[in-house]
């Protein structure tokens, strides 16, 4: 797919185009997982690969958004007498190479995130809850290669420092 504009009825318009055939093949597993000696924490995961292929080997785009992979990681505790439950995730993105069009490479950089909770019930269906995301401050990052009679013509690097979001919420069930 690629976004082409074009001038409608007097106005530029962005749409996706489908500019070749390509199959997706993705695999996912997901698991979670109780310890019957420590019934109250869970472990849950999940894992990803997918892979896009152009059929048309005359195709102007020779990739498009592959192969993409990802993974989580994540825990759960129930402190029950307490009232209370602890939990994160640990997250992973693998960098992602993608054509904008035939002249220009776009790669997104791989990102691995932690976010952390905590929930006090209060009741009445009244709860607490601190959420830490982006615990490890990881940034983003984007590379742009553009490319002009097969010559490297321009090159764009963009970073973002990463943030701490800290939220504290009071959720209620009615």
């Amino acid at each position: 797919m690629q976004k082409r504009t074009a001038l409608e009825a007097g106005r530029y318009v962005e749409r996706p185009f489908n500019v070749a055939h390509a199959t997706e093949t993705s695999i996912v597993a997901d698991f979670k997982w109780k310890l019957a000696s420590l019934p109250a924490l869970t472990l849950r995961g999940n894992v990803s690969t997918s892979r896009i292929e152009t059929g048309d080997p005359g195709a102007a785009f020779v990739r498009q958004e592959s192969p993409r992979r990802a993974a989580n990681l994540g825990a759960d505790y129930e402190w029950t007498a307490q009232k209370l439950t602890f939990g994160g995730n640990l997250s992973h993105q693998s960098d992602l190479t993608r054509e904008a069009n035939p002249d220009t490479e776009q790669t997104q950089l791989a990102r691995t995130q932690l976010d952390l909770y905590a929930i006090k019930k209060l009741g009445g269906g009244l709860s607490l809850r601190l959420s830490v995301d982006n615990v490890s401050r990881e940034g983003r990052g984007d590379d742009s290669l553009e490319y002009g009679g097969g010559v490297l013509s321009q090159r764009e690097i963009d970073r973002a420092e990463g943030v701490r979001v800290i939220d504290l919420s009071l959720e209620g069930k009615w």
